[in-house]
């Protein structure tokens, strides 16, 4: 991505986030990438580097964290090796040593882990890495940094030489020091070291009491230190084994260095690596701390969406809490790819404008947003912006000037791969002759198809974005009961300046407010009530969906409740009928035994009249009565409904206004205009009302046939049901109970089978949804049942449903 000037990312805060990023970064060289980060240069490595930060934040929030506790640079170190005849000291290869320990660690933790985290073990398995470097290593300085004693034979010989010399020594110093004490020519008690070699402590007036060299005297001037003379060869010795020992020490960091030289081009692999890894976490530990995603990303995408986007300064600024960050919801597509937001000052504006950069530019930089994983975001090669006042003294350019030259450049340069962000859009000069020099550039930035943010008070621009594809109005909402800002956009209408109800607001005298309307554009007042009076239905409609939806899942809760009696029901149904079957099983076995029993004695007795009758009477009452009719049984009664349909002639060119008879394009509905709102229409379908664009809907009026179509339908009342010769393609249960209404639905639909009919329609009516629903869940469940549907809107719409069969 290029920027129009250096000043972009100063205006919209990504310096600053730079500076966070790099305090969440543990190593120098993972610091530096964060203070360099910029955006990506081509859209082709943006996914993998996003899933890479993904990856690290998810472990970071649920696996084992890794560590980097090596966090200096060794770059010097390995420019210096890198130079023949250099050598490095002990410590600096000590420094080496727990690098590459912490390398071989990183390694180790990824390679466990390759299964979950595929793309960070991905970014390592290019590293040549050789574990013999540090075992060698490893093997000559000590876990403190020392070098061994068997780094090699010839310093482990040396050390024990030094040591036994150094014992003697010690032996004989304290054996003189144990006398001078005892003549009373020293205080000390033990002996100490002078120029690397071992004296003994001697009070200065007994100067001459021990011969030697005085290497030493106290400050206070009290005490000598003294090599007596006894010791002089022995210590001439251990001086010369602590040269060679160096020496050893120095040939053997040498050869060290000679080995690491070979593969300091590894190592600089190894730290870029490292580098990397840090850089990532840093981006993992940011999104965490934004509450941060990864979004929708495609590079040649046709919409541009942000839900929920938090602008990542104010996240992060002190004793502000995240749920107090409004977020920001806002769309761009082919169809329009501009927003012009309008508002009161202080209302959010210029905030959510930076905001949509500011997010662009973290992505493009492979990083989380803070926004929710659902937003759609694009590539774009190119940011143009024109935010705050950029008057400049040494080039002599006016406020108005500078935004003109910002224009220019755009002109330029923007095309469909460009956004750009424009505050208070001609501003800075005459109002009038700056809204209209707006609006010529405003034509051109939709022609160029560019996606851009611009922000306005001019009113003609609003108009414009009402009157033309390409660009949509929106609103900074306002709460006009306390006169304060929600900082939230709503697309689709233009924003109010509330600059009266402010100045009311503030103590301005309602005489000056008033004298001040006079002075205003009629049209203008016009508009400014009209929102008003809108923005009073917008929040009167809010209230009326939010009680709705609270009805809706309260019979949603009832709804549940009935399906579940509605199943233990069934389950109590299903027992009695096998307790039934198996009593009436008994009975039939019991009846037939009697007949036969009857019949036998009949036969074989020869039986008269009345001994007949006696037995058949025993018969009778061993039988069951017949039940008695259910009061609430039902029966049918087929009638013959006429509907009377009106031809409608279709006029796809006419222009839609209010009143007229529209169809929509996606559907058989039809319905009238009742409001028209720029680019969209109220239209009333029924006892719905719907918003919709224009360019979904086709001018219709009446023709001048009328159709009277015949139809059968099955009516159900009464005490019985009575069966019928033939099927009905209507049933009509509105007004039914459940329990009701599923027997006459199930006998319906076996009739409508055996005729052969395809498609049949049952009449239940909308009500609470219930006896919808049950019918649905029983159609749901007969194999000969293909689909199930509403009625058109214009033809009951969901108080029908439409049965097709197989």
């Amino acid at each position: 991505m290029k920027y129009q000037n250096e000043q972009t990312e100063i205006k919209l805060g990504f310096e600053d986030l730079r500076g966070i990023l790099a305090g969440r970064a543990s190593t120098e060289e993972g610091k530096a990438l964060c203070r360099r980060i910029r955006p990506y240069r081509s859209p082709k490595g943006l996914p993998v580097e996003l899933t890479r930060v993904v990856e690290c934040r998810d472990l970071l929030i649920f696996d084992e964290p890794f560590s980097l506790d090596v966090t200096s640079s060794l770059a010097t170190l390995f420019d210096h090796a890198s130079v023949p005849g250099n050598w490095l000291r002990s410590e600096e290869l000590f420094r080496l040593v727990k690098w590459l320990r912490m390398v071989r660690d990183l390694m180790n933790y990824f390679k466990s882990r390759k299964e979950k985290y595929p793309t960070l073990w991905k970014g390592l398995t290019r590293l040549d890495w050789d574990k013999s470097l540090l075992e060698a290593l490893s093997k000559i300085v000590d876990d403190r940094g020392n070098i061994r004693d068997d780094a090699s034979p010839k310093l482990k010989q040396l050390r024990r030489a030094r040591f036994d010399q150094s014992h003697d020594l010690r032996k004989a110093l304290q054996s003189i020091l144990r006398h001078a004490a005892q003549m009373g020519w020293t205080e000390a008690s033990e002996i100490t070291i002078r120029n690397d070699r071992y004296v003994v402590p001697l009070i200065a007036d007994f100067k001459g009491k021990v011969k030697g060299f005085v290497h030493d005297v106290s400050q206070s001037g009290r005490t000598i230190f003294v090599e007596p003379s006894s010791v002089l060869e022995q210590n001439n010795r251990i001086r010369e084994l602590f040269l060679e020992e160096k020496n050893e020490i120095t040939r053997i960091l040498m050869e060290a260095t000679n080995r690491i030289r070979g593969h300091v081009e590894n190592l600089r692999d190894y730290a870029k690596s490292v580098a990397r890894l840090d850089f990532i976490r840093a981006k993992a530990r940011l999104a965490i701390d934004l509450k941060a995603n990864q979004p929708v990303f495609e590079a040649k995408g046709k919409a541009y969406r942000i839900v929920n986007g938090r602008h990542p300064l104010l996240v992060l600024k002190d004793g502000m809490p995240y749920e107090q960050v409004i977020p920001l919801n806002t769309v761009m597509d082919e169809e329009d790819r501009i927003v012009l937001i309008s508002g009161p000052n202080a209302g959010g504006k210029s905030v959510s404008l930076k905001t949509v950069g500011l997010l662009q530019v973290m992505l493009q930089s492979g990083m989380l947003v803070p926004c929710d994983e659902e937003s759609e975001f694009r590539w774009f090669d190119r940011l143009y912006i024109d935010i705050g006042d950029e008057q400049s003294l040494q080039s002599d350019l006016s406020t108005y000037t500078s935004h003109l030259a910002n224009m220019r450049i755009m002109l330029k340069g923007l095309d469909r791969k460009s956004l750009f962000l424009v505050d208070e859009f001609g501003s800075g000069t005459d109002p009038k002759l700056g809204g209209a020099i707006a609006e010529a550039f405003l034509e051109k930035f939709v022609s160029s198809g560019a996606f851009g943010i611009i922000t306005t008070h001019y009113g003609n621009l609003k108009n414009y974005a009402d009157r033309h594809d390409g660009i949509v109005n929106a609103a900074m909402q306002f709460d006009p009961q306390t006169l304060q800002p929600t900082y939230t956009i709503e697309i689709g209408i233009p924003g109010r300046s509330y600059a009266f109800e402010i100045a009311k607001n503030v103590g301005i005298p309602q005489h000056l407010l008033d004298r001040a309307k006079t002075r205003i554009d009629g049209d203008h007042v016009y508009s400014e009530e009209l929102l008003l009076k809108l923005e009073g239905q917008k929040a009167e409609l809010e209230g009326v969906l939010k009680e709705q939806k609270e009805r809706n899942a309260e019979l949603k809760k009832w709804l549940e409740r009935n399906q579940s009696m509605n199943k233990h029901i069934k389950q109590q149904e299903g027992r009695i009928l096998r307790e039934a079957h198996q009593k009436a099983q008994a009975l039939i076995d019991a009846a037939n035994t009697k007949i036969e029993h009857t019949i036998r004695e009949i036969r074989e007795e020869q039986a008269d009249r009345e001994k007949t009758r006696t037995l058949r009477q025993e018969l009778r009452e061993m039988l069951p009565n017949p039940p008695p009719p259910l009061p609430d049984e039902v029966k049918e009664e087929e009638k013959v409904v006429v509907v009377e349909e009106e031809e409608l002639e279709l006029m796809p060119d006419a222009d839609i206004r209010e009143g007229d008879l529209v169809k929509m394009k996606d559907s058989q509905s039809v319905g009238q205009v009742i409001d028209m709102q720029g680019k969209r229409a109220v239209v009333n379908v029924g006892e719905l009302r719907l918003t919709v664009k224009l360019n979904q809907l086709v001018r219709v009026k009446k023709g001048k046939n009328h159709q009277k179509v015949v139809r059968k339908a099955t009516v159900f009342h009464g005490n019985r049901i009575q069966k019928k010769a033939h099927a009905s393609t209507e049933l009509r249960v509105k007004g039914f109970r459940v329990e009701q209404a599923l027997p006459v639905v199930s006998k319906f639909i076996d009739d409508a089978i055996i005729s052969g009919m395809k498609e049949v329609r049952i009449l239940h009516g909308k009500g609470t949804g219930a006896l919808r629903s049950a019918i649905r869940e029983y159609l749901g469940a007969v194999p000969e049942v293909r689909k199930t549907k509403d009625a058109p809107l214009d033809a009951g719409g969901e108080g029908w449903t439409i049965v097709e069969l197989n």
